[in-house]
């Protein structure tokens, strides 16, 4: 009995060369497959969710206008509660909030913290604060006259880095825009730091 148990543990056997080989190989090729579809898929999301932020953006920000009666200066005054030491944007108003407007403020606004909300997954970042800007009929920025609109920009910069990144903006405007860059609410302006910029609103 015992030499029948002996003899059934010694004709067990592991995987051998070719098997681990072919398994190998077949992952590999699975792999080829599989993972450029993957990261096709989730590179076609990035201006999606960037689009998606930015809409999320100007709806709060116009919520805010409505309830505060004053544009918002950052992303952080939709996400968390306004003071009296705070400033609305800047060229639309010479006085901090007041307590009316304190008062008045409704949100969040931002489903996301102002951290989570400045991510683009395109690997940059929203600048923090809104800033205006004023073009003229034909949509060129002018110092003599013009509609001023509060704008958020996106500095095309990781770390030291200058990223040109026009191709996935080219779509994200085309998804969410006229597909022109250089008109409608979507801009990609290239300068010393290639910066894409969304007007928010219009500010009067």
């Amino acid at each position: 009995m015992k030499s029948q148990l002996r003899k059934g543990r010694s004709n067990k056997k592991g995987f051998t060369l070719p098997e681990v080989i072919v398994t190998i190989t077949l992952i590999a090729i699975l792999a080829s497959v599989v993972v450029p579809t993957i990261i096709s898929q989730v590179r076609k999301g990035d201006p999606a969710k960037l689009g998606n932020d930015f809409m999320a953006i100007r709806g709060a920000s116009e919520q805010f206008l409505t309830d505060v009666r004053k544009y918002p200066a950052s992303v952080a005054q939709l996400a968390s509660s306004i003071t009296t030491s705070q400033s609305p944007l800047p060229g639309t108003s010479l006085a901090p909030f007041g307590t009316p407007e304190v008062g008045r403020w409704r949100g969040p606004y931002l489903s996301k913290d102002a951290s989570a909300a400045l991510l683009t997954g395109l690997g940059l970042s929203m600048k923090t604060v809104f800033d205006t800007v004023t073009l003229s009929v034909s949509g060129v920025i002018s110092t003599v006259g013009g509609q001023k609109y509060m704008v958020l920009s996106i500095p095309m910069q990781n770390g030291a880095t200058t990223v040109n990144d026009s191709l996935s903006i080219l779509q994200l405007d085309q998804q969410f825009d006229d597909g022109v860059l250089l008109t409608g609410s979507i801009r990609y302006r290239i300068g010393t730091i290639d910066t894409l910029k969304f007007l928010i609103m219009p500010v009067y």
